[in-house]
């Protein structure tokens, strides 16, 4: 939940600041902030609604004895970016 926080709101987000600088320059500076403010509650609510969610999910999952099951998890979601990578890889070099 730490990590998923200072990444909410450590970082600048790219499209947050392209927003805000194509509508500095369109001379649209009001609807730049407003809609800053828009992705900004989104934001908010997206890393609430999945932090809730984690907390709630891993009480929920623990009291019907599957606590065991949350152990593979981490290493289930490793297997899949390593296979996601690889096909990435394999994909980019058969193109070149």
């Amino acid at each position: 939940l730490v990590a998923l926080g200072a990444s909410g709101g450590l970082f600048p987000s790219p499209s947050a600041v392209l927003v805000i600088v194509a509508a500095v320059g369109l001379g649209r500076a009001g609807l730049g902030l407003a809609l800053l403010a828009a992705f900004s509650i989104g934001l908010a609510a997206t890393l609430s609604a999945v932090g809730l969610g984690l907390v709630y999910g891993r009480n929920i999952i623990e009291r019907r004895g599957g606590g065991q099951r949350l152990a593979f998890l981490p290493v289930l979601g490793a297997v899949a970016l390593i296979a996601l990578g690889s096909v990435i890889i394999i994909r980019g070099i058969i193109e070149v």
